[in-house]
């Protein structure tokens, strides 16, 4: 396979991008059923940062193996505190994930051990994370960018990834962010915080290895 010109690359993504189908209640609702497969998974990303220096990271993808990873970074005055155990089981999982009202209100939460990165002391302590995520901001699909002119323009200069447009199922996947507020209650060590920011969730779901091309043009 020779590499590809600017007007085939072109071609191709407008073709991914006419198939693809956001169905905004479906995505919002989704939930990844068991199938066995470790490539299939159902990713929540939550993220905030103010002005005060706060700032969250926090990840869980659900997989079809039922192997649920997860990544918990928060920063405050207080220092950063990152999570423990990053695999686990569904039911031991310590992050959940509760879609309220479609395209409006979230709720989300961690409760588990972490480690104060900025602190002498490593000892893992007991951290509670409850958070609201509301928008008045419509979602946006990432897949209305496939075919901008920075996307083909990383293409063109990477032969690899230009052969993965040929892969079957690029259409199916889904990745969409919307823009909101954040409000959280921190509590350890007997400490309570309140946290309220902008902030961004993003929903992504379908088969890694395809997300993994997606993520390198940008839309994931």
């Amino acid at each position: 396979m020779k590499k590809m010109s600017e007007s085939k690359i072109r071609k191709q993504l407008e073709r991914v991008k006419k198939q693809h189908k956001f169905i905004a209640e479906y995505a919002e609702n989704y939930a990844l059923i068991e199938t066995g497969s470790h490539d299939d998974f159902n990713n929540y990303d939550f993220r905030l940062e103010d002005n005060q220096g706060n700032k969250l990271t926090l990840r869980k993808t659900v997989r079809g193996d039922q192997i649920v990873d997860v990544i918990f970074i928060l920063k405050t005055s207080r220092g950063r505190f990152v999570n423990v155990d990053k695999t686990f089981k569904e039911k031991d999982v310590p992050v959940k994930v509760y879609c309220m009202t479609s395209e409006k209100e979230w709720k989300f939460s961690f409760n588990g051990e972490v480690i104060n990165t900025a602190s002498d002391d490593k000892k893992p302590l007991t951290l509670s994370f409850n958070a609201v995520f509301t928008s008045e901001e419509p979602i946006i699909d990432m897949f209305d960018s496939i075919d901008s002119k920075d996307k083909i323009e990383k293409l063109k200069a990477s032969y690899p990834d230009q052969r993965r447009l040929s892969l079957a199922g690029i259409a199916d996947q889904v990745s969409y962010e919307q823009q909101g507020t954040i409000k959280a209650e921190v509590k350890f060590n007997e400490e309570t915080i309140e946290l309220s920011s902008k902030g961004v969730r993003k929903h992504n779901f379908g088969k890694m290895n395809i997300q993994n091309f997606l993520k390198f043009i940008n839309i994931a």
